[in-house]
């Protein structure tokens, strides 16, 4: 498969939910994150993880199909969680290098021998396990057997803010998100599917008249009377999302999961 760099660009105006997300790219080997990419702003949360052999960005592929579908069963849930203290740093920059960057042909190593040997490792046990968890409720979310992951900034929001109950910040902003990858979840399945294809289908949901348009006015508006982006604020989130466009994936990764797992 060809080598390839999969952004998430911004998919809407809406941009009160502005992410830092989360370019995949080839990583060198003497390097801990990806090099040098600077996350866009966007109102997802989706990183690509995407682990398929779907083909680069300069060969799009006609035939694939990613309107948005959502189930009429969609309902959402949120399950908030407390912080823990499950990892030294050293393990969270680690559980980056070994799972969430890239391997040699552009893709997340979520799938890959090297993940899964440090996340069963008896030494990284109690860090793996809170980092991603079974009901997905960890700081790294997995989907379609490990076929992408996601940032769990929702989760991440409800430990600042510690409120996660319905009708806050992290319940609503979860919704949206959970809107969006229900909705456009069968992507990424589709023979020759590119991750474009997904953030496209993404943006469709929150355009006129989407599915998700709902959910995803509540959650701006919600979240933006809350204060989450207001460095000063007692109730400040911004260590959630990207701080500037200079910081690379792992470090917004590695910030957030500190926040759910790391050691003083």
């Amino acid at each position: 498969m060809k080598n390839r760099r999969a952004l998430f660009s911004a998919i809407t105006s809406l941009t009160m939910l502005a992410v830092a997300v989360i370019a995949a790219c080839s990583s060198d080997d003497k390097s801990t994150f990806p090099p040098g990419d600077k996350p866009d702003s966007a109102v997802g949360d989706t990183g690509p993880g995407f682990f398929t052999d779907a083909k680069g960005n300069e060969e799009k592929d006609a035939n694939v199909m990613c309107k948005p579908a959502l189930p009429t069963t969609f309902k959402p849930t949120f399950k908030a969680v407390d912080h823990q203290d499950a990892c030294d740093f050293q393990q969270l920059t680690d559980y980056y290098a070994h799972c969430l960057a890239n391997d040699a042909s552009g893709n997340a190593k979520l799938k890959s021998t090297e993940c899964s040997d440090w996340r069963t490792a008896a030494t990284n046990s109690t860090c793996s396990h809170c980092i991603e968890t079974e009901d997905n409720s960890g700081p790294v979310q997995v989907y379609n057997e490990r076929l992408y992951y996601t940032l769990n900034s929702a989760g991440c929001i409800a430990i600042k803010q510690k409120a996660g109950a319905v009708g806050s910040c992290a319940e609503k902003y979860d919704t949206a998100a959970s809107c969006r990858r229900e909705a456009c979840k069968t992507c990424l399945e589709q023979e020759g599917a590119q991750f474009q294809d997904f953030i496209d289908c993404e943006a469709a949901t929150i355009a006129a008249r989407g599915d998700c348009l709902d959910y995803q006015n509540t959650s701006v508006e919600v979240c933006g009377t809350s204060g989450y982006k207001d460095a000063g604020s007692s109730n400040s989130a911004v260590d959630c999302f990207g701080k500037d466009k200079t910081e690379s994936q792992g470090d917004v990764f590695v910030r957030v999961e500190k926040v759910f797992c790391g050691k003083p």
